[in-house]
Order: C-alpha cells, then structure tokens, then sequence
C-alpha cells in the first residue's frame, strides 16, 4: 500500500488466451511501502510463458521470485515499457544468483544507473532440471515484491544467531560477539545511508556447524537442517538471519561467509533465507576471536542478500553493474576496489560502501526508509600536527592531511572523504 490505498498491479501472460490461476494482490502487514504480486505461470521445453506486469507510477523496485517443484530458474528477458530488454543488454545483472532448486530472487533495478520504468514489463526464464535437461512441463509461481518510497535512508534488522559449537570459550560470549558484529556492520553501512534498525540475538542448536559446501553451495542436508534450526530459533519475519557457525568447508579450506541468496529473498521461510558467517577464520589462540575482521565479512554477505555483487570477481573480468564502485582488471598490481567492503576476497581492511552501493541495498524490501545516520563525529586522543585533521575513517578516529580535490593532488594516497566528510589524503 501506499498512501493508505493498494497499488493495483495488473499481470497477464503475454501470447497466452488465459493465466494458470488469477494474479493476486495484497498489501503486506505493517508495511505501506509493500505490496505483494503472485500469480501461477507454465514452463514448458525449458522456459517460461511470457508474464506481463504492469507497474503504477510509484514503484521504485521489485524483488522477483520464481518458485516450483523443482528446476534451476534463469532470467532470459525483461523487456521495459520502453521496449528496451534490460536482461538482454547488460544493464540488469543476475548472475550467480544462487538459486536452490525450484527457487530463485532477482532484485529490480540493481544498479541505480536503472530506474523502474511505470507501465507494461515483460520477463521469461528459462529451467533446468537436474543433468541440465529442460523442465518439460511445470507450473510455477511468479512473485512481486514492488516496493515505493525508497528513499535517501534507509535500515535493515538483524537476527544474530549463533552456532552452539561456532565460539571457543575465550571469545566472550554469543551476547558480546553478537554486539560486536551488529556494531561492526552499522559502521560500515553508515556512511552508505544505511542504519541498523535493531537486532536479536539466539544460540542456534545444529549439533555441529562445520558445514560442508559442494561445488560452492550448502549440501541439501545442511540446508534443511540450517532452514529447520533457523526457524526453531524464532527469527523474525522481517530480518536477515544472521548465522554464525564455526567453519564452512568447500574441500580446499575454509571459507569465511556465504549468503544462501544473491539477492536473498523477504519471505523468512524460504531456504535461502539466511546468511552465514564462519568463525574459524578470525579466532586465534587462546581463543580470541577477531570480531572486526568477522563483522566485515558479515556486513560483505549482507550485502550479497540486499542484492550487492562484488565490486570485482577474481577473474577480473566481471563486474558489479553499479558505475561509482571502482575496478579491478585482470593483471592490475593493485585493486583500486580492494579497501570495498564488496571486494571479492575476505578481511577486515574491507572499510568502504559507495553511495550507490547503498542505493541499490535500500530497494531490497526487508529494508524500510529511515533518515540516513549521522555523519560519525571524530574524537582523536590527542592534537593533530600541522597540517593535518581529526577525522573518522574506517569507523576509527585519526589523524589524517586536509586536502582539496580540485586543487593538487595528495602526495601520496588520494584526496577523497572521511566517514565524516572531510576531503582527507587517503591511502585506501
């Protein structure tokens, strides 16, 4: 709803005489800026009928949700009112969604260079069943999350779950780990206009969380007993489950987080619907565990659920969609985006959101708009020499050279803003 009043979205199959079932409407409790399209589609050789969608004025994104019995779903098309197929020419990125079988979340518009465009969207995808044969006959269900009023602000919730065997006793408890990582994770969000709204903590009961992953995916047994645990705990409906186990294994060590989706969906009660992190990797003898390091690997996978990709793959070759993240090419010496919080491999040197990082991450629908957070206010220990000013960078307060981006360029490091907004020589 919006306004008090239900945005009507009218949907048909496109070439088709008749839908599988009537679309259905509905507004989502408690949510004004949310509403709710569903509607049965056919797939039939391995692709879907057209589905046609009519979007009012007002929506600024959809989250899509294709669900059946069973298949690996992929986007073929999504032709714009304008006639412009976004899939087709590069403008709408969807790879590596990861989908589970038969379920699979695309978020719309994912680049802020992409604005919804109001009136007649046309969208096909393809399926594949096990062996990479065609799904011959199979109805399914499109869903619309449409989301209006996104805005210059915006805040997420958390529900911190920790593993019973993730902390080694000399990590401080789930209370204060779960403190620690939520802390984290808003310092890293603020500058982005992103807020944590609130957060709960529980111990989750797996028996045993070193989970293994096959081909780089949770094996179907550890997602079912992941998804039951997750909802025996009585996480919300309207957060990102935040788990913390204590190792993912592909095979060749251990990996330091995974979202289940990419982007991950609103429905809590999908199997896709957490984000883990591993603490192995950060805890050192006698059992510290380096919270900071695991709170940015957090805040880098939930950013993978809000519809982020990395700012650059490991291959150079690939890209996220959004224009203001920097790139890394192939045999570049140094990344210009290796301090991104998005950056493709782990740590917590990863310090940094882009503005339109943040944009793209307040059109997911478990977000709601909220003013954006304070700018951080710095607090140096002591004077700064000359020259030189107290800012916030990287959450911490420092001191760091003054400069001015249209003037001469830092003597070494760049000229760009603190956490604050103070034009500083950056070495990042």
């Amino acid at each position: 709803m919006r306004d008090g009043r239900v945005l009507l979205l009218g949907l048909t199959l496109a070439g088709c005489a008749a839908q599988v079932d009537a679309a259905t409407v509905t507004a989502v409790a408690g949510r004004q800026d949310l509403t709710l399209m569903s509607v049965r589609a056919h797939v039939a050789g391995g692709l879907s009928d057209p589905v046609t969608v009519d979007l009012p004025s007002g929506v600024d994104s959809v989250l899509i949700e294709v669900a059946g019995a069973h298949g690996q779903f992929r986007l073929a098309e999504l032709q714009t009112p304008s006639g412009r197929d976004v899939v087709e020419s590069g403008g709408f990125v969807t790879r590596d969604a990861r989908e589970v079988d038969g379920l699979v979340d695309w978020l719309y518009p994912n680049s802020p260079s992409l604005a919804l465009e109001s009136g007649r969207h046309v969208l096909r995808f393809t399926a594949l069943a096990d062996g990479g044969r065609v799904v011959e006959d199979e109805d399914v269900t499109v869903r619309l999350y449409t989301r209006a009023g996104v805005g210059s602000g915006g805040a997420v919730k958390l529900d911190v779950l920790v593993a019973d065997d993730a902390l080694d006793a000399g990590a401080g408890g789930v209370d204060a780990v779960a403190a620690a990582l939520v802390a984290r994770v808003a310092a890293l969000y603020a500058p982005a206009g992103m807020r944590v709204a609130d957060y709960t903590t529980a111990t989750l009961p797996l028996g045993g969380s070193t989970l293994p992953l096959d081909g780089g995916r949770l094996t179907s047994s550890a997602l079912a007993a992941l998804h039951d645990a997750v909802q025996a705990a009585g996480a919300r409906d309207d957060a990102v489950h935040l788990v913390v186990v204590r190792s993912l294994d592909d095979g060749d060590g251990t990996v330091a987080g995974y979202s289940l989706g990419l982007p991950g969906p609103f429905a809590a009660d999908r199997p896709t619907a957490a984000v883990l992190v591993s603490a192995a990797p950060f805890a050192s003898s006698p059992g510290a565990l380096d919270t900071d390091g695991l709170g940015t690997t957090a805040a880098h996978e939930i950013g993978h659920y809000l519809g982020l990709y990395h700012t650059s793959e490991r291959d150079g070759d690939a890209h996220d969609p959004i224009a203001d993240t920097p790139e890394c090419a192939a045999g570049d010496d140094a990344c210009p985006d290796a301090s991104n919080v998005m950056f493709w491999t782990g740590g917590g040197a990863r310090s940094r959101l882009t503005a339109g990082q943040g944009a793209v991450m307040r059109r997911h629908p478990l977000v709601v708009a909220a003013p954006p957070p304070a700018p951080p206010t710095a607090d140096c220990r002591g004077p700064c020499n000359a020259g030189d000013t107290c800012v916030v960078l990287a959450g911490q307060s420092v001191c760091a050279t003054a400069c001015d981006p249209a003037a001469t360029p830092c003597q070494s490091g760049r000229c760009a803003p603190s956490d604050d907004g103070t034009f500083v020589c950056r070495a990042d």
